[in-house]
């Protein structure tokens, strides 16, 4: 396969296709091996794909079903069950993926999205996932979510919707433990224009958080995006000698992003109470 625009060219050697008992609208035990050398890089070691499944065709409605495979490629084993029906006209696919323990940088590297800051960012080397997706050509609709992260573990649900100009998204997403200390390094040069484009709302809770130098317990962030204006509306979170809650609005229509926060502090000492508000421009 050769792209013409970019001179792109994908190789594919020892192709290997083998099928069990074929059945009404049914093939099971179809095995695929094949393998895959990308960018005219014949002299790389090959990558080696391999599937495993069943497969059942529906040829009057149009549906395709992968039963019971996994997906081998290397570096990430995927099972599950996927479901493709309209293929021709509305394309609509639905199912679940899990998969094994990974490195993220060498799958992407593997489908040719070289990160150079993913290989730095300390905690994001291993990553395990299952997920229910459910997409047409209006949405991709993400749910029981579980992912582990090295140490996080992440579960929730994720909705991109594609019907409107620009992309919206919803998301409740929850996370175990958090050390956002780590990654605030990596945050310097956070890229605006595609931030800009999105439009939508959300939750992220965080049952143990460590930012700033300051442990805090049962975070609540509800997040709003609309036109480049981000705000975080009530924030609530527990600390070890009181609570917090505060406001914080960032505006990305401009080259330079501006931020205004709004803080209410709460610290208990003994029967004493201190609340502090303090406005930042």
């Amino acid at each position: 396969y050769r792209d013409f625009k970019s001179d792109k060219r994908l190789y594919v050697k020892e192709f290997n296709l083998t099928g069990g008992e074929i059945g009404h609208g049914r093939v099971s035990d179809v095995k695929i091996q094949l393998d895959y050398i990308d960018h005219a890089k014949q002299s790389l070691k090959p990558v080696l794909i391999k599937y495993e499944g069943d497969l059942a065709y529906q040829p009057d409605s149009s549906i395709i079903e992968f039963k019971v495979f996994k997906l081998d490629l290397g570096n990430i084993e995927l099972n599950g069950n996927i479901r493709l029906s309209a293929w021709l006209t509305h394309p609509h696919l639905a199912g679940h993926l899990k998969s094994n323990r990974f490195k993220l940088h060498k799958t992407l590297k593997l489908l040719g999205m070289t990160s150079t800051s993913l290989q730095e960012l300390p905690g994001l080397g291993r990553v395990k996932f299952a997920v229910r997706f459910n997409y047409d050509s209006t949405q991709l609709r993400l749910s029981q979510i579980k992912a582990n992260v090295d140490e996080l573990r992440a579960s929730g649900d994720v909705r991109l919707q594609f019907d409107g100009l620009s992309p919206r998204f919803f998301y409740d997403i929850k996370l175990d433990k958090l050390n956002l200390d780590r990654y605030l390094v990596y945050a310097t040069n956070l890229p605006v224009k595609p931030i800009r484009q999105f439009n939508g709302r959300g939750r992220l809770r965080i049952a143990d958080l460590d930012a700033f130098g300051i442990r805090s317990t049962k975070v609540n962030i509800p997040l709003l995006a609309n036109n480049g204006i981000i705000k975080i509306m009530g924030a609530t979170a527990k600390l070890n000698a009181g609570a917090y809650r505060g406001d914080l609005t960032i505006d990305v229509r401009k080259a330079v992003p501006r931020m205004h926060v709004k803080r209410s502090e709460e610290r208990r000492v003994g029967k004493e109470c201190r609340s502090r508000w303090s406005p930042y421009h």
